[in-house]
């Protein structure tokens, strides 16, 4: 079989490049409008996207060629993997690749709500040292619920048992309560009554028709006055409107989401774009650019084991007709 073609739509690690580079044709296409990403990925014979390229039973129909959908990190929320499935095309991905870099990014969002970081960095530039007007709060002290209990949220459980804090997660996928109890987590039976009991509420939920939306107004009305949102999974799984009401009306002290949606241009300069959203501008948000994942060790393992795993599927192939 001669070397295949493989587009990579969205930027990773150089050494997954090169491991890719090792037995197929490489074009690099990230930072490309969707038109010409378009006409790139219809001469491949697979492609590498990450979470912001959206792979659709329209794009792949349009890609003849193509027989591997790489994703290279967790969710495939922003494939149609059905349609794929119908195609003949193979979808892969990289489910625990990133699993330690998100959780320790969602717990680094919580100490930033937690002590006030933000706020004293943006004091301490102005001139202003006023330390009383910081006090924060202990992880040691705070009840944080996580919505989601897989990959990332034990990971979550985890970490946080080092610090002492008490842990409720909700996962309707996990009816087995031992699962929880092996991670030292209290398994809340219901969403409602986590969101009651917890001081920080942190999601690692995955992406579907069901959870678009999961928390929106009933559910911030259920929070604790002054609790904590952490969103390091994905952007619509919060309603933004409510957020922002819920922000103004006191029901949720703060918020940090590494996720919105839609989700920014991340390979585009500032002066190259116009996007702006109303979660960027509120006082009591912090937004990051779902920079979670986005360590040097995350990066190297997905895009390495993706390649492999890329590699492996196309020695095995067969040619089919389609």
């Amino acid at each position: 079989m001669k070397r295949p073609r493989i587009v990579v739509l969205e930027r990773i690690d150089a050494s997954g490049l090169r491991r890719l580079s090792t037995f197929s044709d490489v074009e690099r296409a990230w930072g490309l409008g969707s038109a010409d990403q378009l006409v790139r990925a219809s001469k491949a014979d697979a492609i590498v996207v990450k979470g912001s390229v959206r792979v659709d039973r329209t794009f792949m129909v349009a890609c003849r060629r193509l027989r591997v959908v790489g994703r290279a990190g967790t969710g495939l929320d922003n494939i149609d993997v059905e349609a794929a499935r119908r195609l003949a095309i193979k979808v892969l991905s990289v489910p625990t690749g990133n699993s330690q870099s998100a959780a320790e990014f969602a717990v680094l969002s919580m100490l930033r709500l937690l002590r006030c970081t933000d706020r004293a960095q943006a004091m301490a530039k102005s001139g202003d040292f006023r330390r009383h007007r910081l006090e924060g709060r202990e992880l040691a002290q705070a009840t944080v619920g996580l919505v989601g209990f897989g990959n990332v949220g034990r990971r979550v459980a985890t970490i946080l048992r080092g610090f002492g804090s008490k842990v409720l997660a909700y996962d309707p996928a996990l009816p087995d309560p031992q699962l929880f109890v092996a991670f030292g987590v209290e398994r809340a039976t219901s969403l409602e009554g986590l969101l009651r009991r917890a001081d920080v509420v942190s999601l690692h939920a995955t992406l579907n028709s069901s959870s678009v939306g999961l928390i929106g107004r009933t559910q911030f009305r259920m929070m604790r006055r002054g609790a904590l949102l952490v969103n390091t999974a994905r952007g619509p799984l919060v309603d933004a409107r409510a957020l922002i009401e819920a922000l103004d009306n006191g029901r949720v002290a703060m918020a940090a989401l590494d996720v919105i949606e839609p989700e920014p241009p991340f390979d585009m300069p500032p002066d190259q774009h116009r996007f702006n959203h109303p979660l960027l501008d509120h006082e009591k948000i912090v937004v990051t650019p779902h920079m979670a994942a986005s360590t040097r060790d995350a990066q190297k393992r997905i895009a390495r084991n993706l390649a492999d795993m890329i590699r492996s599927h196309f020695m095995e192939l067969r040619p089919i007709a389609r």
